[in-house]
């Protein structure tokens, strides 16, 4: 995504982040299902819904990024 690997303090910052939102969609599951109806794609009903929204947001931030959109 980055064309790079990820530097120390930025997988600290991002493993926060997904500690973070994993840690609310456990807590208010409705919330990773209502994320999850979002778009054409099936949902893998092999991972629990709040690790596959915890994912997906962080996912979404990383490809916010500048250094991303901008390349």
């Amino acid at each position: 995504l980055l064309c790079r690997p990820l530097g120390a303090k930025e997988q600290k910052v991002t493993q926060s982040v997904l500690n973070d939102l994993l840690a609310h969609y456990e807590a208010v599951p409705k919330d990773a299902e209502a994320l999850l109806t979002v778009g054409e794609s099936k949902v893998d009903s092999s991972i629990a819904a709040p690790e596959l929204a915890a994912y997906t947001m962080t996912v979404n931030q990383l490809m916010n990024l500048d250094e991303v959109l901008n390349k």
